[in-house]
């Protein structure tokens, strides 16, 4: 698992986008999360840090995912890193290893 940064400057900017293609005003969004104008303003700046209760409202009201809302980037659907991808890259012989090897570790597996 990796450690993200929160990047305040990062976060504003994909919540005013967010806001802009909602076409919402600063005022709308305000109102709609239950935080001041002035609230909205410095986080969309970057100034200010949000709360776990301001992220889940903005994921609400914005209808985003929290990783669009803080701005952290996700893999790419190009960029596959998916346990299969990974196991495409070896040559057969060691694909199939792993594979029975896998096999026998969930035939164990408590139930």
């Amino acid at each position: 698992m990796r450690c993200v940064e929160y990047q305040g400057w990062n976060a504003g900017q994909a919540i005013r986008q967010l806001r802009i293609e909602k076409n919402m005003t600063i005022e709308n969004l305000s109102e709609a999360v239950g935080k001041s104008v002035s609230h909205i303003t410095q986080l969309e700046e970057g100034n200010r840090k949000m709360s776990i209760d301001l992220l889940y409202a903005l994921i609400s009201v914005l209808g985003t995912d929290a990783n669009t809302v803080l701005a952290i980037p996700t893999v790419k659907d190009t960029e596959e890193t998916s346990i299969d991808a990974e196991l495409k890259k070896l040559d057969p012989i060691m694909r199939e290893y792993l594979r029975q090897e896998f096999m026998h570790m969930i035939g164990r597996a408590p139930q």
